[in-house]
C-alpha cells in the first residue's frame, strides 16, 4: 500500500506537469504568429536587446507544436487511467488492513488468555477493541459493496437510456415503413378493431398490436405485439382462446381488406379453445355479413367457455341438467341470422367433411 502511495504521488506530479506543458503549449499556439511578426530587435522603453533574432530561431511551426500536444495530451489520459487503477487498488488495501489489524487483535487476545497474564480489566479492554475491529471491518466490507452497487446501477441506468432510444428509434423506423404502404394501415386499422369486437384481452393496449413490415423479419407481415422489452409474435403474447380470437380477426380482416385476396375464406373448427359463446356468435354475424363467401367447419356442439361451465354444473347437480348443453349452437345461430335476412346455410354431416363434398 505505501508503494502503490508512492507511485500516486509519482503520477499526480508528472500529471501537473504534463498539464503545465499542455497550457503552454496552447499559450505558444495562439502567440507564435504574433512573435513572428515582431519587427523590433530592443525594448522601445528600456533599449535593452530583445534577443528576437534567437528567438526566431527555436519557434516551432504550428504542425510541430499540435503534434507535441496531441502525445502530450494523450500521455494524460493514460496517466490519468493510472491514477484511477492505483487509488482504487489502495482502497481496497485499505479495507485488507482492516481485516489483518482484527486477525492480530484477535491473535493477541489469544496470546494473553494462553498466557494467563491479563487481568480482568485487560480481558473486557481487548475484548472491545476485538469487537471495534471486526465492525470496522465488516462497515468497510458494506462500504465497498455499497460502492460497487452504486456503480452497477448508473451502468445500468446508461444501459437502460441506450435501450430506451434504440427502442424508439426502432418503433420510429417501423412507423415509417408502415405509413409507406396505405393497404398495411388500412388492414392494421380493421385487425385491430375485430380483436377489440370478438373480445380480444390479452393486451390493454390494442395500440400495441401491429403488422410487422421489416421484409427480413420471419414475422413479416404477420400481427406481432410490442411489450415494452421487445417484439413477440401474437401467439406468443396471447392466451389460448385470445389467439383463436386473433386468427378470427386477421383471416375476416385479410379477406374484406386485402387487395389481393382471392375472396372465400375456410375455417376448420373455429372455436377451439372454449371461446365465449357470445364472441363465437360475433364472429358469425361478421362472417355472415361481409359480402364475402365463408365456409365453416364446426362440430355439432361446439365446447364454448358457457358449455364447460354448464357441463361443470351438471356433474355437480346432477343428469337433469343435461339438456341444457346438449343443444346445437351452430344451428341455432344460424337461424337467428337468417331472420335478419343473411344468405347463410347448415348443412349437417353425419360423417366426414370431406365425403361429403
Amino acid at each position: 500500500m505505501q508503494s502503490e502511495s508512492r507511485k500516486i504521488k509519482s503520477v499526480r506530479k508528472q500529471l501537473e506537469t504534463i498539464s503545465k506543458e499542455i497550457k503552454d503549449i496552447d499559450y505558444q499556439l495562439k502567440t507564435n504568429n504574433i512573435v513572428t511578426g515582431f519587427d523590433l530587435t530592443e525594448c522601445p522603453t528600456c533599449h535593452q536587446p530583445l534577443g528576437i533574432g534567437q528567438a526566431m530561431n527555436n519557434v516551432f511551426s504550428a504542425k510541430e507544436l499540435e503534434q507535441s500536444q496531441k502525445a502530450r495530451k494523450d500521455q494524460k489520459k493514460f496517466l490519468e487511467a493510472v491514477l484511477a487503477r492505483l487509488e482504487e487498488s489502495v482502497a481496497k488495501k485499505e479495507m485488507y488492513k482492516l481485516y489483518f489489524e482484527k486477525l492480530v487483535k484477535e491473535a493477541e487476545y489469544e496470546l494473553k488468555l494462553v498466557g494467563g497474564q491479563e487481568t480482568d480489566v485487560e480481558a473486557r479492554v481487548v475484548g472491545n477493541v476485538y469487537q471495534l475491529s471486526s465492525l470496522s471491518n465488516k462497515k468497510a466490507q458494506l462500504g465497498e459493496v455499497n460502492r460497487q452497487i452504486k456503480e452497477i446501477i448508473e451502468e445500468l441506468k446508461l444501459i437502460k437510456k441506450e435501450f430506451d432510444d434504440n427502442k424508439n428509434k426502432i418503433k420510429e423506423l417501423r412507423d415509417n415503413d408502415v405509413k409507406t404502404d396505405n393497404s398495411v394501415i388500412t388492414f392494421l386499422s380493421q385487425f385491430r378493431k375485430e380483436l377489440d369486437n370478438f373480445g380480444y384481452t390479452s393486451q390493454t393496449d390494442i395500440t400495441q398490436v401491429f403488422i410487422e413490415t421489416d421484409d427480413k423479419s420471419s414475422q413479416q407481415l404477420f400481427p406481432v405485439v410490442d411489450e415494452g422489452r421487445n417484439i413477440e409474435p401474437i401467439i406468443s403474447a396471447s392466451s389460448a382462446s385470445d389467439f383463436i380470437r386473433a386468427l378470427w380477426a386477421y383471416y375476416l380482416s385479410l379477406l374484406v381488406k386485402g387487395t389481393r385476396h382471392p375472396g372465400f375464406l375456410i375455417m376448420d373448427e373455429p372455436a377451439q379453445q372454449a371461446v365465449k359463446e357470445e364472441d363465437f356468435k360475433t364472429m358469425l354475424d361478421f362472417a355472415s355479413n361481409c359480402q364475402r363467401q365463408v365456409i365453416l367447419f364446426c362440430s355439432t356442439h361446439t365446447i364454448t367457455e358457457e358449455y364447460l361451465l354448464a357441463k361443470q354444473k351438471v356433474e355437480v347437480e346432477g343428469k337433469e341438467q343435461i339438456v341444457q348443453i346438449e343443444k346445437n349452437l351452430v344451428k341455432d345461430i344460424v337461424e337467428s341470422l337468417n331472420l335478419q335476412n343473411r344468405n347463410v346455410f347448415i348443412n349437417e354431416i353425419k360423417f366426414k367433411s370431406l365425403e361429403k363434398l
